[in-house]
């Protein structure tokens, strides 16, 4: 199965403050995924 991640900025890009908040909560966010996104890239 492949590991692909389909997030990119343009997804969190125009999002508000509290939108980032709540999903700095959520570990089903589109912010978690485009960090595991950027942690894979970089490895």
């Amino acid at each position: 199965m492949s590991r692909s991640y389909h997030v990119t900025v343009r997804d969190i890009r125009n999002r508000t403050r509290q939108e980032l908040g709540e999903m700095v909560n959520d570990l089903n966010s589109l912010l978690h995924q485009f960090a595991k996104k950027s942690a894979l890239k970089k490895h």
